[in-house]
């Protein structure tokens, strides 16, 4: 590859062939996925790093753009700049368009989790900025096993029947690998350890508006908030100026309570309301709590809530309040600290699916890496 020309060529084989050219393209797909059942903490990495150029007077095409007042890369200042986002497997969902037919497109994502950006200097390691990304980025992973794409995306479009799925799904970054049917992309779900090693030619590209329409590489760039102000980065459109990238993927270590109690109630014919009221004490390898900034998962019965990051708040009293609908459930979730190590929480739902409640009722509770379930006779509320 080696002109613009070749990116076009590019668009037509993956972007378009993936995601569709227009809405009524889109409107054609059959959307068939599914949740995997396994859960555990995982942290996903991409690396975007400069592409040395072989004149040295000649920018070396790495990663460039503006995050709140500071500008980055570009006239030979390279940069590196590294996308990190922790989640857990069990928010992986799969997605197929258009299958079965000779155009299938399938793969997985993960739109839960607490994603952060940080920029160092190529030539000294210098950490330049970093920052959290805000909710409102709504910045998720995915990968394409049909045509050998992985990264980060933004402004995530749950809904897999919508003509706007799945978002941005390569801004702020994708990587494309020099070896695709020897990357492994083919067949990674995103629920375990796996890497794409840096590699001269595995290229990344950042697109606003991918696929782009004909004549037209990207579009502008979109403001992506976060701790330190928006982040914009400029397009890397061109396959002769694209930066390289390498890509992780690693399961962390789950610290469970060294103590944690539930009771249970719930209610309506059939059962649609729940309200839990437990307590837990951290284990002794814990690292800490911060449910403003991690991802918090609460578990009842056969139902999972993920409460994204960033979506807690922290009231005047030093509680940890939620309240929002996740999954169509009206839910709300406090907890308070109670000890050095020790915390009680409360948890309320109303809407959800308790028809096939078993007795006893298996309740759980994760935070990022700290997790503990146990199972409770549940009692029966009032309708």
């Amino acid at each position: 590859m080696g002109s613009c020309q070749n990116l076009h060529e590019f668009f037509e084989r993956w972007g378009r062939r993936a995601l569709g050219s227009t809405a009524s393209v889109l409107l054609l797909f059959t959307f068939l996925y599914s949740q995997k059942g396994n859960a555990a903490p995982i942290v996903y990495k991409l690396m975007i790093m400069p592409f040395p150029s072989p004149n040295p007077s000649i920018n070396s095409f790495g990663a460039s753009g503006r995050l709140g007042t500071m500008s980055f890369g570009g006239s030979n200042n390279e940069v590196v700049l590294t996308l990190t986002f922790e989640a857990d497997t069990a928010n992986v969902v799969g997605f197929c368009l258009a299958c079965p037919s000779a155009t299938n497109v399938f793969g997985y994502e993960n739109l839960v989790g607490a994603a952060s950006v940080k920029i160092t200097d190529a030539g000294s390691g210098a950490v330049l900025a970093q920052a959290n990304f805000l909710p409102s980025a709504r910045i998720f992973v995915s990968v394409d096993n049909s045509n050998f794409g992985i990264g980060f995306g933004s402004f995530a479009v749950a809904d897999q029947g919508s003509p706007n799925f799945p978002g941005e799904p390569v801004y702020p970054y994708g990587l494309f690998p020099a070896d695709p049917l020897g990357s492994g992309l083919d067949t990674y779900d995103l629920t375990n350890n796996f890497s794409v090693a840096a590699d001269p030619y595995n290229f990344a590209l950042s697109c606003v508006g991918f696929p782009p329409p004909p004549g037209v590489v990207c579009g502008t760039p979109k403001a992506l908030p976060t701790s330190a102000g928006n982040l914009y980065l400029n397009p890397a459109c061109c396959v002769f100026s694209l930066p390289n990238a390498a890509f992780s993927a690693q399961i962390e270590s789950l610290t469970a309570f060294s103590v944690f109690t539930a009771k249970a109630e719930i209610s309506g014919t059939p059962p649609k309301s729940f309200e839990i009221k437990g307590s837990f004490t951290l284990g002794s390898g814990s690292d800490g709590i911060n449910p403003l900034a991690e991802v918090v998962t609460l578990q009842v019965g056969a139902s999972s809530f993920a409460i994204p990051s960033g979506s807690f708040i922290r009231n005047s009293k030093g509680v940890y309040v939620y309240a929002g609908t996740i999954a169509g459930v009206a839910l709300e979730v406090r907890m308070a600290r109670v000890g050095p190590n020790s915390y009680s929480f409360n948890a309320e739902g109303s809407g959800a699916n308790l028809a096939e409640t078993s007795n006893p009722l298996t309740v759980g509770l994760t935070i990022w890496d700290d997790a503990g379930t146990t199972t409770v006779a549940p009692e029966n509320g009032s309708d």
